[in-house]
């Protein structure tokens, strides 16, 4: 399996004969470069235009944006709602589980709070978990720790901080 970060929290995934996945397309307005992704499936935890720029995606199939149960092109997909309701006006937030063959990658999308425990166990067992930390509007590295606790993947990906251009990094063959 093949894990991509493009900068805030657009990952692509792949493996060899699945559905290639982009999450959270972002356009230029967040200041990162715009990455060439060319995807079968995108994903957004909620619409905004650091998430949901699907236009930025050639090649997509099928775009989830809901809660729900999915199989696509061989990744079974679980959208899980982890709004944040104790704010005013309610957060919206889907995170995403991608199970490829049994290696299940969690996408907290923009995750800002610690949900209920009853919520965390609807995401199974994870391997590995793509979390958003760095304070604004993601977890702070207090909240982090508790959710990778309450998780317990095997791998963790920071994702949904401040990088530069340069900054940008690539996770394969996980």
């Amino acid at each position: 399996m093949e894990i991509a970060w493009y900068g805030h929290s657009c990952f692509k995934l792949s493996e060899r004969g699945k559905a290639t996945i982009v999450t959270d397309p972002f356009n230029d307005a967040i200041g990162y470069a715009l990455p060439k992704l060319k995807a079968d499936v995108v994903t957004a935890s909620h619409d905004a235009p650091g998430h949901s720029s699907y236009e930025t995606v050639k090649g997509t199939r099928r775009i989830v944006d809901r809660p729900g149960e999915y199989e696509i092109g061989g990744v079974f997909i679980a959208g899980v709602a982890l709004h944040n309701l104790e704010v005013d006006p309610p957060k919206r937030n889907i995170a995403y589980i991608f199970d490829f063959d049994g290696l299940s990658v969690a996408h907290l999308g923009d995750l800002d709070h610690i949900p209920p425990q009853s919520l965390m166990e609807m995401l199974g067992t994870v391997h590995v978990a793509l979390v958003p930390v760095g304070g604004g509007r993601g977890l702070n590295a207090t909240q982090a720790v508790e959710l990778i606790n309450l998780i317990e993947p095997n791998i963790v990906i920071p994702m949904h901080f401040k990088a530069t251009e340069h900054g940008l990094a690539h996770l394969d063959q996980i």
